[in-house]
């Protein structure tokens, strides 16, 4: 210790001695201080490998490893490169920043772009609506769209545009399309050519009833076609197929351009015209050929065919005589009837014979 005239200088505590203009002090020997409440000062600094609260040593500052602190203040908080990370000094907003110190998050303010409430995750741009949240009930947004390509996007309570839909999972299945106000409930279906069709519940009656299943032409601007609750399939225009089957025995069809098979046929003409082709049926000569060879091939014909047994047919030549021939039209064969009317009844093999039984008959004897 020394005196200067005024005050003490120097400090000797267990063999260390400690003098005020050193630049650096060694408190390597110093024993613990248990009391006191005086303060530390250097114009330089105070160095350790790490720092224990005097109170409490589980709080303790480690600079080059962990530390554990109670509460700190601080104004900023920096990255490893020095660039801000953390701005802790704005009077609104708790802002996080990028590793180029661009903001990229706002925590707080009357305008947070995203903040959590205990309850619920917000996600909103700044001063804006809210785009999204999390809470236990989920994912919540008004809109959601495709990362890779926002051309696709749901929104739930207006339209979505989405590539492809499948569903699928065990038990039953089912995509319900509902209106709640009494509107239609209708799938369109869009081409990469020509008009749309919209397939549905209508609350239009045409060609079927709105209990019905219609097929809606965008084209002709009306439903063209449906299956009523019946199971009846209707058609404003025509009903084309190559083939139709009986539903309850397929061996009854109609084929129109090939060999028909039918159980019974009752037809009725409804013209009251005595000419040939207001007729009940109408058979006409092969392909509708008009003046073809006068053989029976062409020849319009009716068969009577008995399976297994004979056949027979009526054709009509072209003299314009019906004749009845055997089944393959080779010949002629032979018919029976209870009266036969005629005014002269001709020899078929020699028509110079004949008798009229009105006037004057040629008979060989």
């Amino acid at each position: 210790m020394g005196w200067n005239g005024v005050n003490t200088y120097g400090v000797r505590v267990d063999s260390a001695r400690v003098a005020d203009s050193a630049s650096a002090v060694d408190f390597n020997n110093l024993t613990n201080k248990t009391g006191g409440t005086g303060t530390y000062t250097t114009s330089g600094d105070f160095r350790a490998p790490i720092f224990y609260d005097s109170d409490n040593s589980a709080y303790y500052i480690d600079p080059a490893s962990t530390s554990v602190l109670n509460v700190m203040r601080a104004n900023t908080l920096q990255f490893s490169s020095g660039n801000q990370a953390a701005d802790l000094n704005n009077a609104s907003y708790f802002i996080l920043r990028d590793p180029t110190a661009n903001p990229a998050i706002y925590l707080g303010g009357a305008d947070p772009a995203n903040y959590y409430d205990n309850t619920t995750h917000w996600f909103r741009t700044r001063a804006g609506g809210n785009m999204a949240i999390i809470n236990s009930s989920g994912l919540q947004a008004p809109i959601f769209y495709d990362i890779s390509n926002t051309a696709y996007y749901g929104d739930f309570a207006g339209t979505s545009n989405i590539f492809n839909l499948t569903i699928s999972g065990t038990g039953n299945k089912y995509l319900v399309i509902q209106s709640t106000d009494s509107g239609e409930a209708m799938v369109r279906y869009l081409g990469a050519t020509g008009p749309s069709w919209y397939v549905g519940k209508r609350t239009t009656s045409q060609v079927v009833d709105t209990a019905s299943f219609h097929f809606y032409s965008e084209s002709a601007g009306a439903t063209v076609g449906g299956i009523d609750v019946s199971g009846n399939m209707l058609a404003s225009g025509s009903m084309r197929a190559p083939i139709f089957y009986d539903l309850n025995n397929t061996g009854y069809y109609v084929d129109p351009a090939s060999d028909s098979t039918l159980a019974n046929v009752v037809m009725a003409s409804t013209i009251d015209s005595s000419l040939y082709y207001d007729s009940a049926l109408e058979i006409r000569e092969r392909s509708f050929g008009g003046a073809l060879t006068t053989s029976f091939n062409n020849a319009p014909r009716l068969t009577f065919h008995w399976g297994g047994r004979v056949a027979m047919q009526l054709a009509l030549g072209s003299d314009n005589i019906l004749n009845v021939m055997n089944g393959d039209c080779s010949g002629f064969t032979t018919f029976r009837a209870g009266d036969v009317y005629g005014n002269v009844f001709y020899d078929r093999e020699n028509t110079a014979y004949y008798v009229d039984p009105a006037s004057t008959s040629v008979l060989n004897t």
